[in-house]
């Protein structure tokens, strides 16, 4: 199922002859990115961010911290995808296209660092033209922008080749790559904790004014404010009941966690507690068995053998506040 943010493909086509095809479908797949994996980062949160909160219509809405999480999460993921193909060569034009390129040299191990700043450049032109009026809104909305941009820079890793005989380590290659963006959609994340709400409609109105000065190629930050924050201008509702009017389903039936370790994150660790109980909802614990094959072993000839496990399933979900059925314990 498509999932692709109208608002940024309408910039895509507005671009027309800069990137062609190539570049639309690179947009297209890195809005599906950031899709995924906002909702991988809010698994265990209430707000389930849905696809809605990703359109046109949406960006309209007041900004709160969680759209400015949307804002930056879909320009990181479109400047990784951009960057992720001009690397390959698959994007006419970028430095790393195959038509400027030494076609005798293995660019696949050498790498391209350019392509992050071309893809950084090609979101500011698509996505930032959205945001032409001069409010607060289109400030913060850039400066989100631009803290999306920042976590793929920020996520690239040095990798090194040695050279020399017999595998000694005489010279080294270097260069930059980009890593899964997990780790940018991480970085997000913890910049959403930290993210800042803007209050004072003085300096907000000063800033604005600095936004016809800048060239949309530099791209906007909002002075004095940590580049690695978010802002938002709205505070969030709770999410506990439903709104399907803004894409949510609220808490009830939402799957908690009670696993423990050091692999587990804080979020899951909470999540019974956060969906359920601080929405006024039992935890409710469901028991199953599945059924699987195992202790499989390969018979002369040519026959694999396999017996059957029965495992117990211990699912815990947010009840609702009233009705509970005879299946279903209670915590």
């Amino acid at each position: 199922m498509s999932l692709c943010c109208p608002w940024s493909m309408t910039n895509v086509l507005m671009a027309g002859t800069k990137g062609g095809l190539p570049l639309r479908a690179s947009v297209e797949a890195g809005v599906q990115l950031g899709v995924q994996e906002c909702r991988t980062q809010f698994r265990w949160e209430r707000w389930p961010c849905p696809a809605l909160h990703f359109t046109t219509m949406h960006m309209k809405k007041p900004m709160t911290r969680e759209n400015a999480f949307v804002q930056a999460i879909s320009s990181a993921a479109v400047t990784f995808s951009i960057a992720r193909n001009c690397s390959r060569g698959l994007l006419e034009g970028c430095s790393c296209s195959r038509s400027t390129a030494d076609r005798g040299r293995d660019w696949g191990w050498r790498g391209c660092p350019e392509s992050v700043n071309y893809g950084a450049h090609m979101t500011r032109q698509l996505l930032d033209a959205v945001d032409v009026g001069q409010d607060h809104q289109a400030l913060v909305n850039l400066h989100n922008n631009e803290a999306g941009r920042l976590a793929v820079k920020r996520s690239m890793r040095q990798s090194c080749k040695c050279h020399g005989v017999s595998g000694s380590c005489t010279t080294q290659t270097c260069w930059l790559r980009l890593v899964s963006f997990t780790s940018v959609g991480s970085a997000l994340k913890k910049w959403y904790r930290r993210a800042l709400k803007l209050k004072d409609s003085n300096a907000l109105t000063a800033a604005t004014s600095s936004l016809e000065e800048t060239p949309q190629s530099q791209g906007m930050s909002i002075p004095n404010i940590d580049p690695r924050r978010l802002v938002y201008l709205a505070d969030s509702p709770d999410y506990c009941l439903p709104n399907h009017t803004e894409g949510w389903a609220g808490t009830a039936g939402r799957q908690c966690s009670r696993e423990r370790g050091k692999n587990v994150t804080l979020e899951e660790r909470r999540s019974c507690r956060r969906l359920c109980r601080e929405c006024g909802r039992p935890v409710t614990k469901a028991v199953s068995t599945v059924t699987t094959s195992c202790n499989c072993s390969f018979r002369w000839c040519c026959e694999v053998q396999c017996e059957s496990c029965v495992n117990s399933v211990i699912k815990f979900t947010c009840g609702s506040a009233r009705t509970h059925t005879s299946s279903i314990t209670k915590l």
